[in-house]
């Protein structure tokens, strides 16, 4: 955990996955904030990016005007440079987002991470890949949990295969299988830092198991 008095790197046990300290100019976004924001906390991942942000302060992390609308709220505080630098929003497009009403709370508000390439008109949903502002009844945003993935992303997409193609590859490996309805969604996952295109397919079957 990182807050304004010190720095800390959760113990765990022992693991073959690699933790990193947190990346720099993230830690730099965050004291930046703590200027602002008394009692401000973040978590990391092992990879070194910022995972929560929330605070203990009365007043939250954002406390301007709030004119009803949670999630106009909500990309108000997104886009306080601060903010923005923490998460790396600068290499990242997410889409329109989603309320999530919470009872005696307020509202979740979530935005999905996606992937849109150049001369490529159609947005891909990226594994995964979410922001979620937690904003009060009274317009406070207290909380954000972050789910992007970074990587670096192909020019073009145009050498992969056809939905059809990934689609029959997967029914190919459950030979002798039939199936009411099929579907595959091109998404982007994210792995040793890069974004490779990937398909998710779906096989529906009536057959008990």
């Amino acid at each position: 955990m990182w807050s304004k008095n010190k720095h800390l790197v959760p113990e765990s046990p022992e693991t073959d996955v690699l933790q990193v300290e947190p990346k720099q100019p993230y830690v730099a976004a965050l004291r930046e904030l703590s200027q602002y924001v008394p009692s401000v906390q973040a978590m990391f991942d092992r990879s070194g990016h910022v995972r929560t942000i929330t605070t203990e302060n009365s007043q939250g992390l954002f406390d301007l005007s709030f004119n009803g609308d949670p999630v106009v709220q909500a990309r108000k505080f997104l886009a306080l440079p601060p903010i923005s630098r923490a998460l790396g929003l600068r290499f990242v497009e997410l889409s329109a987002p989603s309320i999530v009403e919470l009872p005696m709370l307020g509202w979740r508000v979530e935005f999905s991470q996606i992937v849109m390439l150049r001369g490529d008109r159609t947005s891909h949903s990226v594994r995964g890949g979410y922001v979620d502002v937690f904003v009060s009844k009274d317009g406070k945003v207290f909380q954000l949990n972050s789910t992007l993935r970074y990587g670096r992303r192909p020019a073009s997409i145009a050498h992969i295969i056809s939905e059809q193609e990934a689609i029959d590859a997967a029914k190919a490996r459950l030979e002798g299988e039939t199936f009411e309805s099929e579907r595959a969604d091109l998404v982007f996952s994210a792995h040793n830092d890069k974004m490779d295109p990937v398909y998710e397919v779906v096989l529906t079957t009536a057959a008990p198991r």
